[in-house]
């Protein structure tokens, strides 16, 4: 054999230093002046930070690291990036923010941008373009499921494990996971929750144990309560029984049964926790003002999809008479789920104990509809003065609902709030939600289908019981600005809250061209004042939805000897999104509105 001789292959390590991306090229069409290589797709420019990642050192063209793999980029990433053999090379983003949407340099400041002060008007506060679509998206999460993951809390805590997970920007996700021993495999688009929704956008799932259900099931007191006489292959249920307590979306629908012409109607039950009601009732606005007749409670619920309606559509909220149990059941479960509430039962199939529908105690009750041919039952509720709420739909009317429950919520005192200085009332039993009796019990007509988000259908649109009352305080009504143009910013914003913060936001009110005088201090920092007719907005930032509305009774601002403020409790806002400040002032002049674009996010 002859002898090889051993060639000594070079070694060297490498480092990775921090930039931040100034540039993505996603094609080789994009303009590239820096890059003199034919193949410029998937390359960034980067701007190489410095050991105090506060000035620029130069810029740099940089392609990814791993030949198949390139995870998305935009402008105000950061990444890591090191050079071989004369090439730079990237990896990245980095995870700032634990979000797959935004992972923007958390201290990103424009004199990063050196002397390029050309395209800063195009410049979000956080590096990224002032057109780059942020999303509701949090990383997807892994809960513990009560049925398939069979071992004890102790051994669970000790022994779970992670799943690999592939995450976009805009909820869509690939993982590569297991419950237990038992392999999965999920591929999910446009969701916008927590975690994977087979009943949100799409999904594709590969399961090696358990049923859809309950590897994707779990509600809380909200579903449909249908009379559902449609029987199923293989149903032994009885219709009358069905329980659908694990739906995500919540109808009011009269649907026609396959053996007959009638139509038969469904109503929704949605309930909320006590214990929360308390805290914002006791701890927070104060039993005191939640009684001096001036706050209110608005139970509001998001619509989607209407089908076949009506010109004119009446919808009633009345506080429910006996207590009832949510169940796990979907309406469209083969075999029907009977374990909870349905038409007949308050509870199951099981203990069988039915509605009460006669009328009794204090203002009256009631839980049918006349007719010879439906089973007696759909709820029972309180039909007394002050035991309900009305609400009217016109053609091209938005179809959330808005019901003042306010009446209701100071009746729930027994379950509540015992103790308090409350009116003797009623337990909270929740609330029904259902057309008129007339409507109900004409059965020869549809009256079409109204459909709202539930609590688990992992959007920012969960029923809601909204909370209002007047926490202003005006005692510089004698120096407040009449007349002129204003100049008005917002300070001591954090930018970021957590959810249980209670945040106040300072407002500095100044002339916009002050009168030219001569003193010691500068009049541009004297400290001006609104009217009392000064109110504050929250929109989603990315939806721009009204959050919390201009509201001349509920959301106007408080005045003291800094100036003018206002507060927010964050706890009412939903997490892990961004949300945008608007002003309104009323003087002599008019009606001014103030947008300057201040945004802030509420954290988890």
């Amino acid at each position: 054999m002859a002898n090889r001789p051993i060639v000594e292959l070079e070694s060297k390590s490498y480092s990775f230093s921090l930039g931040l991306v100034h540039r993505v090229f996603l094609n080789n069409t994009d303009e590239v002046k820096q890059i003199t290589e034919d193949n410029s797709y998937q390359m960034i420019e980067l701007k190489a930070l410095d050991s105090t990642m506060q000035t620029v050192q130069r810029k740099l063209p940089a392609r990814p690291l791993l030949r198949g793999i390139n995870d998305s980029i935009t402008r105000g990433d950061l990444v890591l990036y090191t050079i071989i053999k004369d090439k730079v090379y990237y990896i990245g983003p980095l995870n700032t923010k634990n979000n797959p949407n935004n992972s923007s340099a958390n201290f990103y400041g424009k004199k990063l941008e050196g002397r390029d002060t050309s395209d800063l008007s195009l410049i979000n506060s956080d590096g990224y373009g002032s057109d780059y679509p942020y999303a509701k998206n949090t990383k997807v999460q892994k809960f513990k499921n009560d049925i398939l993951d069979f071992f004890g809390e102790d051994e669970y805590d000790l022994s779970k494990l992670s799943d690999l997970t592939l995450e976009g920007r805009h909820g869509n996700s690939i993982r590569i996971g297991s419950r237990g021993i038992f392999p999965n495999l999920t591929i999910d688009n446009n969701s916008s929750g927590t975690s994977e929704n087979i009943n949100f956008g799409s999904t594709i799932s590969m399961m090696s144990n358990g049923s859809i259900s309950q590897n994707f099931g779990l509600n809380e007191n909200t579903f449909r309560l249908s009379v559902d006489p449609i029987p199923r292959d293989g149903d032994a249920v009885n219709p009358f029984s069905l329980n659908a307590g694990n739906d995500e979306i919540l109808e009011i629908v009269k649907e026609l049964g396959s053996t007959d012409q009638y139509y038969y109607p469904s109503r929704i039950l949605i309930k909320f926790k006590n214990e929360e009601i308390q805290n914002v009732i006791t701890d927070t606005i104060g039993s005191s003002t939640f009684n001096n007749g001036t706050s209110k409670v608005n139970l509001q619920l998001t619509a989607i999809e209407p089908k076949n309606l009506t010109s004119t559509i009446n919808l009633s909220a009345f506080a429910v008479s006996q207590s009832w149990h949510e169940g796990t059941g979907r309406y469209n479960n083969l075999p029907t789920s009977s374990n909870g509430a349905s038409w007949k039962y308050q509870d199951n199939s099981i203990t069988k104990t039915e509605w009460t529908t006669s009328s009794f105690g204090t203002g009256g009750g009631t839980g049918s509809i006349s007719s010879s041919f439906i089973t007696q039952g759909g709820g029972v509720w309180y039909t007394g003065s002050n035991y309900y709420a009305t609400q009217q739909f016109l053609a091209g009317d938005d179809l959330n609902t808005n019901f003042d429950v306010t009446n209701i919520v100071q009746k729930h005192s027994a379950s509540i709030c015992a103790g308090q200085s409350y009116p003797t009332g009623i337990l909270n039993n929740g609330f029904i939600i259902k057309k008129p009796d007339s409507v109900e019990s004409n059965v020869s007509h549809s009256f079409g289908e109204l459909s709202y988000f539930s609590v688990d259908t992992h959007t920012i649109y969960p029923p809601k019981l909204i909370f209002k009352w007047d926490d202003s305080s005006h005692t510089y009504q004698s120096s407040a600005k009449q007349n002129g143009e204003l100049s008005v910013s917002l300070y001591g914003n954090k930018k970021e809250y957590n959810q249980n913060d209670i945040a106040k936001f300072r407002i500095h009110v100044r002339d916009k061209y002050p009168t030219r005088e001569f003193s010691t201090t500068s009049n541009y920092l004297n400290v001006g004042y609104f009217t009392t007719s000064s109110f504050y907005s929250i929109r989603d930032a990315h939806t721009e939805e009204e959050i919390i509305p201009f509201d001349t009774s509920f959301t106007k601002m408080s005045a003291d000897n800094e100036g003018m403020y206002f507060k927010i409790y964050m706890k009412g806002l939903q997490p892990e999104r961004y949300y945008r400040l608007l002003f309104k002032h009323i003087n002599n002049d008019g009606t001014v509105v103030y947008d300057n674009d201040y945004h802030f996010k509420v954290v988890r």
